[in-house]
């Protein structure tokens, strides 16, 4: 037998690697950091390999041989890792399984209030009086720092270098960090709560081994609110698709849009297919529906924008049958242009830059067509591991037309815990690192910046000399 690689970083990573060493599977666990790697054992049966990976160097080891399969233990919220593994393993043959953290029930106390992602989560402890107890970890500490609040951060992080050069980054004092390997006890967690005259207590929606319900309850006896950052944004759904996928038996999709369901459609039955094979998806659908099942597939977005819905009226020509219904959703150039401001306010367009499926000369007469008719533009698929300049590409066509500093932005990981807006010039576009998580806007000739937000003008003009509810004489 070959080895098993795990991707790790957490407890059950740690667990799945001890329990191989105890049965003689050799297996190799990486890491991202050096204390990862500091907290596994020594084992004949174990290597370590410490480090981040991009796709091309994760593929690198997959396709060495030396594996028979790669579980995938990553946390729940490294989404981006997730999908940089999945995508590495399509056209590899190695097995590919990812172990999932088991979540708690959904809490009752009174004073528990959720915020999607971290930036929203942070805004709101601008309002908060006293100290606060961070337990997010150290990565996304730059976005909790804000002036207001930094004084009155304790942040508790694991006790290794790259944490704590984080913390010192951040300008955050010895004295406001508390650098701690789990798990942690209801008690201990009560005593920092004193210890540190908290008022308000910061953590993700982290499952059992993360020690969330016990960061719960030591709030509760506190009587101190908690800042709870990780609840699926069911909001971001309509409530017309909830509905739905309550009353289906059985729920069709990729692995990724399955796992964020969450608990509450636990108890559905789930298909799903790799990248690549959405007919066989879409024919699922079918089959199943066959038996006598209320069937829903599940896309990202809307299904009807770059999504499954005109897959599946192609398959069900050999299903008359079967009648199909399309749930409309949110897709990322509504959701990612409310984030970043107002950039869709006027005309728009929409351009995938995926050759996949449309011919990249295509797609170059759609985005010159686009910029001479000066729409708004949002940009979906702007990079991948195989697509690394595709955006290059594109600014370099719209910047024939279009003046350099045109007023443009991007945001990443939408509708998820790690979203990231920025706002730049077309030139600075240009050179913008992206991945496939990220949907990009380009304003028209009347957008501008207002208030650090991208806004395309409507047209209305605040006309102070005329009285729009008088009678002008016309």
């Amino acid at each position: 037998m070959k080895e098993v690689l795990i991707f790790a970083g957490t407890t059950e990573g740690r667990k799945l690697s001890d329990w191989l060493c105890e049965k003689k599977i050799s297996n190799t666990v990486c890491v991202a950091t050096e204390y990862g790697g500091l907290v596994l054992a020594e084992n004949p049966f174990r290597k370590v390999k410490m480090g981040r990976m991009n796709v091309s160097e994760m593929q690198t080891m997959f396709l060495s041989g030396a594996y028979d399969m790669v579980i995938d233990a990553t946390h729940p919220y490294a989404t981006a890792v997730t999908e940089n593994i999945r995508q590495a393993v399509e056209g590899c043959d190695i097995s590919y399984y990812r172990l999932l953290r088991e979540m708690d029930e959904e809490e009752t106390y009174d004073k528990i209030t959720y915020f999607y992602d971290c930036r929203s989560c942070a805004e709101a402890l601008t309002e908060v009086e006293g100290n606060i107890l961070l337990t997010t970890g150290s990565k996304e500490l730059d976005i909790y720092c804000k002036e207001e609040i930094k004084a009155r951060l304790y942040v508790r992080i694991l006790p290794g270098i790259e944490s704590l050069e984080l913390c010192k980054k951040q300008g955050i004092a010895g004295k406001q960090i508390v650098a701690l390997q789990g798990p942690f006890s209801v008690e201990l967690n009560e005593a920092l709560i004193h210890q540190y005259q908290i008022t308000c207590l910061v953590t993700k929606k982290s499952g059992k081994t993360g020690g969330y319900a016990e960061k719960i309850e030591a709030a509760k006896r506190a009587g101190i609110p908690v800042y709870v950052v990780g609840k699926p944004k069911e909001e971001m759904m309509t409530g017309e698709a909830i509905r739905v996928l309550e009353a289906s038996d059985v729920i069709v999709g990729y692995h990724v849009y399955l796992e964020l369901l969450g608990k509450r459609f636990s108890e559905k039955e789930f298909l799903t297919t790799p990248m690549k094979q959405e007919t066989k998806r879409c024919r699922m659908c079918f089959e199943e529906a066959q038996k006598g099942k209320t069937v829903s597939m599940i896309c990202s977005g809307d299904a009807g924008i770059y999504g499954m819905a005109s897959l599946m009226y192609e398959v069900g020509k050999d299903f008359p049958e079967i009648s199909i219904s399309v749930i409309p959703g949110i897709t990322a150039a509504s959701s990612g242009a409310a984030v970043l401001g107002a950039p869709l306010n006027h005309d728009f367009c929409v351009i995938s830059l995926s050759d996949l499926l449309t011919p990249w000369e295509k797609i170059e007469k759609r985005l010159r067509a686009a910029a001479e008719g000066d729409f708004a533009i949002a940009i979906y698929n702007p990079s991948s591991h195989k697509r690394q300049d595709y955006l290059k590409r594109a600014c370099d066509i719209l910047l024939e037309r279009i003046e350099p500093e045109r007023a443009c932005g991007y945001v990443e990981n939408i509708g998820r815990e790690e979203t990231r807006a920025v706002t730049c010039t077309l030139k600075e576009l240009r050179d913008a690192k992206v991945n496939m998580f990220t949907t990009v806007f380009v304003g028209n000739s009347g957008s501008e910046m207002i208030n650090g937000k991208l806004v395309t003008k409507r047209g209305y003009q605040i006309e102070r000399s005329i009285d729009l509810c008088g009678d002008d004489g016309r």
